[in-house]
């Protein structure tokens, strides 16, 4: 009995972190699902020049090179742009929504990393999870 009970406080950081990233996913969609355009230029172009290298990549230009000049080196680290592309083209998305909808998963993915992260960091669940959600 004592076994089943060490076992279950053993998963209970892991369903807290499951917890956790649903009900980000969730409120991240909902905040992003009724946008009709990326967030304004007044938070920067990035955003604007980023899908621009999207578009890049997606009509088969290389990500290693500049999307806005012949021979240049890109603006940006091209693995963001190239995964967001190849997520566009997997769900078969407009650049704009693959933006937008690839936030949500990366949300998933680095919480899971970072949970796995300060793991093995802190050897300890509950420490990772309270550093994920702080993270």
């Amino acid at each position: 009995m004592e076994g089943k009970i060490m076992n279950i406080k053993h998963k209970i950081p892991i369903l807290l972190l499951v917890l956790y990233i649903a009900l980000g996913v969730f409120i991240q969609y909902n905040g992003i699902s009724e946008f009709k355009s990326l967030p304004s230029p007044i938070y920067g172009g990035d955003y604007y020049y980023q899908m621009g290298v999207i578009w890049h990549i997606r009509d088969g230009g290389n990500p290693l090179e500049s999307s806005s000049m012949i021979g240049g080196m890109p603006g940006y680290l091209p693995l963001y742009a190239y995964l967001c592309a190849k997520f566009c083209d997997l769900l078969n998305l407009d650049t704009m929504k693959g933006i937008l909808y690839f936030s949500v998963v990366l949300f998933i993915m680095t919480s899971v990393i970072w949970f796995y992260l300060f793991r093995v960091l802190f050897k300890d669940d509950w420490v990772a999870l309270i550093e994920v959600v702080l993270a």
